[in-house]
């Protein structure tokens, strides 16, 4: 089954043909496309495949710690002086470290290679009075080059660990294949720094109950009761959990019996606000002050959609707040919403806007020059409140269709609506107008400028 692991613990003998084939085809390079400097949790997963293939295992294992997986908790002084012996040995090991070598160089891009060149006497040694360069010091040279493990750094993990339900509703959207890839990305960062978490299956079971499919929730809840009555365990892992949650899901999708939740938070809260109105509804007639408690209703749940839509947009564009390292380029481009636009970092407002630093509003030559409101500046309070009043508006008329009524209670209402003096203000004709104006100044959003 595995004809590369014959004679694994014997020397090649490069007098053999056969020898030098297997010399030759160790060096090749790793399938997929080569490291660019990102992900490369998933291309030390090819190399860790390619070494269990050609037996290099025992040469990447330094005090019983795999190198690819537990590279964190190896030091580079630990790995070296495990290199320099089996160097000194001139066997098998020495061997595949130079097959490992080649490898490495074979499957990095140019740029790794370069960052590499620059730290070769970290994985030179010396052999025999003659400088070798070795290819497992090559390989915790590019690990730490691309990643650092810190304190900072797990503490960061466990916390993107707390907040996978909050992943799950802004990012993942209900997909459970994708927070199950996170988790398993985050879990398996956390392992290699050598520790672990033992609220992993209470955080994804917090994440899997943001679903918006009822079957899949009533699929969970089943095996949540099982799992409390003890007639089922997880590991600590939540690997089989999540199995099983992705199981069920790719199933369910299979099926088309999964239906993705819209994307319209503003819907929920109208929803909710119908509740309570059409439970009203029979009082409506007998209760002139109705129509105040609707009122103040569709004013707390315009509140409550804008708290959530400035929630979501301070997580969203939480990365604009990160300003550029030393050296680093003041502009990139980024996908947003599916078209990828070309961000500046600007000095005035301390974040990544799409306006260069000349162009900014905030300059002092362009305050200068602002003696009185410019055209542009007023287009874009117009267009703020514009904005505002939209989304008031749609909240408004989602409130509407979510509740329902016949023309002769449309007409009582209105007549209602027009004798309630804290809707309408003086007059009929301009109940309208008021009770708009009204509903636009009850919710406060904070407009993205950027």
């Amino acid at each position: 089954m595995e004809p590369l692991s014959i004679n694994h613990n014997l020397y090649l003998d490069y007098r053999d043909p056969q020898s030098i084939k297997f010399f030759n085809k160790g060096r090749e390079k790793l399938p997929g496309d080569p490291f660019s400097g990102k992900n490369i949790f998933s291309w030390l997963k090819r190399l860790e495949i390619k070494a269990n293939e050609f037996h290099w295992i025992p040469t990447l294992t330094i005090e019983g710690k795999l190198l690819t997986t537990h590279f964190a908790e190896l030091s580079m002084d630990t790995v070296k002086k495990a290199a320099q012996e089996f160097q000194n040995e001139a066997q098998r090991k020495a061997q595949n470290s130079r097959m490992l070598f080649y490898c490495i160089t074979a499957s990095i891009s140019q740029s790794v290679m370069d960052k590499l060149s620059l730290k070769t006497h970290l994985f030179t040694l010396p052999v025999r009075n003659k400088p070798v360069q070795d290819g497992v010091c090559m390989l915790k040279v590019l690990i730490d080059s691309y990643y650092a493990s810190t304190r900072f750094t797990t503490i960061d993990i466990r916390k993107q660990l707390a907040n996978l339900p909050i992943y799950m509703q802004t990012v993942a959207k209900g997909d459970v294949t994708r927070l199950c890839e996170q988790t398993r990305k985050l879990n398996a960062e956390l392992e290699a720094s050598g520790e672990k978490t033992l609220d992993l299956v209470a955080n994804v079971l917090a994440a899997l109950e943001k679903a918006p499919n009822p079957v899949f929730q009533r699929w969970l809840e089943g095996r949540k009761n099982m799992w409390a009555l003890k007639q089922i365990e997880w590991k600590e892992d939540a690997s089989d959990l999540m199995d099983e949650a992705e199981s069920f899901y790719l199933n369910l999708r299979e099926g088309r019996s999964w239906k993705k939740a819209h994307d319209d938070r503003a819907r929920i809260y109208a929803l909710k606000a119908s509740d309570a109105s059409v439970s009203s509804e029979s009082t409506q007639e007998k209760d002139p002050n109705i129509s105040k408690k609707q009122s103040s209703t569709l004013k707390k749940y315009i509140k409550a959609f804008a708290a959530t839509e400035r929630q979501l947009r301070e997580q969203k564009y939480k990365w604009k707040q990160v300003p550029p390292k030393d050296g680093e380029s003041t502009t990139k481009r980024v996908l947003v919403d599916g078209v990828r636009k070309k961000y500046y970092w600007c000095v005035h407002h301390k974040a990544w806007t799409l306006h260069s630093p000349q162009e900014c509003r905030k300059s002092e030559e362009n305050r200068r020059k602002r003696k009185s409101p410019s055209k542009h500046e007023g287009s874009s309070k117009k267009k703020r409140t514009y904005d505002k009043a939209r989304i008031a508006f749609e909240a408004l008329a989602l409130f509407a269709q979510a509740n329902p009524t016949s023309p002769s209670s449309n007409s009582n209402c209105t007549e209602d609506s027009n004798q309630d003096s804290n809707f309408s203000g003086t007059t009929k004709d301009s109940s309208s107008s008021k009770s708009s104006t009204q509903s636009y100044k009850t919710a406060e959003y904070d407009t993205d400028e950027s």
